[in-house]
C-alpha cells in the first residue's frame, strides 16, 4: 500500500466493537461483525484518517464519531475517502447528503462536514 498500512478484518469480536488503529506500527483492526454493516466502511476509513494525517497515540485509537480535534480530522478524511465511491457516475441533480450519510451510516452531527465533502468534490 502507497501508505504503508497494514490491516485486520475480524468477524470475533462483539457487535459493538468498532474498529481501532495503532499509529505506531500502522495497523487497522476492522470488525467486520459490527452491529451496523453500513458504518464499517466509515470506520476503515476514519482509522486510516489517522494514519494518514500523522496523528500518534501510545494507546490504540478507537473510531469516535467526535467533532472535535483529531477525531474530526479523521473524521473528515473518512467522507473525503468515501466520497469518490458515493459520486461514482452519479449524476449532479442526484448527489444527495441525505443518501450519503444512510449509506455510510454517518452521525448527524458530521452532516456540515458531509455537505462540505461532497459538495466542493466537483
Amino acid at each position: 500500500m502507497k501508505h504503508n498500512i497494514g490491516f485486520i478484518l475480524t468477524k470475533h469480536l462483539d457487535s459493538s466493537t468498532v474498529a481501532a488503529a495503532n499509529t505506531e506500527s500502522r495497523t487497522i483492526i476492522v470488525n467486520t461483525n459490527y452491529k451496523d454493516k453500513r458504518q464499517i466502511p466509515l470506520q476503515f476509513a476514519h482509522e486510516i484518517g489517522h494514519i494518514v494525517n500523522g496523528d500518534h497515540s501510545m494507546r490504540a485509537l478507537y473510531f469516535t464519531p467526535s467533532r472535535y480535534g483529531i477525531e474530526l480530522k479523521a473524521n473528515i478524511t473518512a467522507l473525503n475517502l468515501l466520497a469518490p465511491y458515493y459520486l461514482e457516475d452519479k449524476p449532479d441533480e442526484y448527489v444527495d447528503v441525505d443518501s450519503f450519510m444512510e449509506m455510510f451510516a454517518v452521525p448527524e452531527h458530521l452532516r456540515d462536514a458531509a455537505e462540505q465533502v461532497l459538495y466542493s468534490n466537483d
